[in-house]
């Protein structure tokens, strides 16, 4: 049975007892009224803890929506706009069939970017971007031709040799401004047009034969390059050696050189004499030192 509180009056004598008595059961009650607060104030947390839960829990739902409907939004306009691109390119390829001009996908995506940021509709991509502009848009189809081609045909023939000074420049320019013509003068109107045409093919014929050239140089010159690294790295020339020896390689551009010709070279042999010149005079100068 739980302790009650006792009365100093009906326990005279006993006052000890009674203050000890009163202590235990004020104790028992301030202990109960504590764990009645904690377990309150427990509850009121829960309860917190679970309103906040659920608050978190239709913030995320409400913006997991709002996500949603923003990705909706965004695909319909997507839709919307590669239709758009679709009839636009669908179109572009009729009028160019009609013009007897080739049309590339970079060329057709160029116009149709240009022409939906415009607000250029469909009827009027000929009148815009086709009437008066055909023999650019020959050009621009001809340049894809041969950049294309000749990255994808000849990879190892390095771009600088169809500019202006290279091997096959004047080949290269005098192909381009035969096929620019082409389209009035001999009715081309396609890439299989151009890549049947004599011309062509003699120029594509040489470049085959040097592109197997140097394919079969590859291995030569990935010596050459290991050669150079070892010398660098073993400090076996001079840098100012090093870099004669790397112009001469330069000058070459992987057609004809070997390793064993670079150490028989008078770049190599006067590097190697110097470099020797200069170990046996900086020993010299310090075994003075050390006299």
């Amino acid at each position: 049975m739980a302790r009650r509180m006792k009365s100093y009056r009906a326990n005279k004598g006993k006052e000890v007892e009674v203050w000890l008595n009163n202590m235990a059961v004020q104790g028992a009650k301030n202990r109960k009224a504590r764990e009645k607060r904690e377990a309150a104030a427990s509850r009121a947390r829960a309860r917190q803890a679970d309103a906040d839960r659920k608050r978190r829990e239709r913030e995320r739902i409400k913006e997991e929506k709002r996500q949603e409907r923003e990705r909706e939004k965004r695909r319909r306009e997507q839709e919307k706009q590669q239709e758009k691109y679709n009839k636009m390119y669908d179109r572009l390829s009729l009028e160019f069939e009609k013009s007897d001009l080739v049309l590339t996908d970079s060329i057709a995506d160029k116009i149709i970017t240009k022409a939906m940021k415009t607000s250029v509709t469909v009827a009027q991509l000929r009148k815009y971007f086709i009437e008066g502009e055909e023999n650019q848009l020959w050009h621009d189809a001809l340049l894809e031709l041969f950049q294309d081609h000749f990255a994808s045909e000849y990879p190892t023939i390095k771009p600088k040799h169809y500019t202006e000074g290279g091997d096959f420049a004047e080949e290269v320019e005098g192909v381009w401004d035969h096929l620019l013509a082409a389209r009035e003068e001999l009715g081309y109107t396609t890439f299989s047009d151009c890549k049947k045409d004599s011309k062509w093919k003699t120029l594509n014929k040489k470049l085959a034969e040097r592109e197997s050239f140097l394919q079969s140089r590859i291995l030569e010159n990935e010596k050459i390059d290991a050669f150079m690294q070892k010398l660098v790295k073993g400090l076996k020339l001079l840098p100012d050696d090093v870099e004669i020896l790397s112009e001469k390689i330069d000058a070459d551009d992987g057609m004809s050189l070997t390793v064993d010709e670079l150490e028989r070279s008078i770049e190599y042999q006067t590097g190697i004499t110097r470099k020797k010149e200069l170990v046996e005079t900086v020993d010299r100068k310090y075994e003075l030192l050390k006299a």
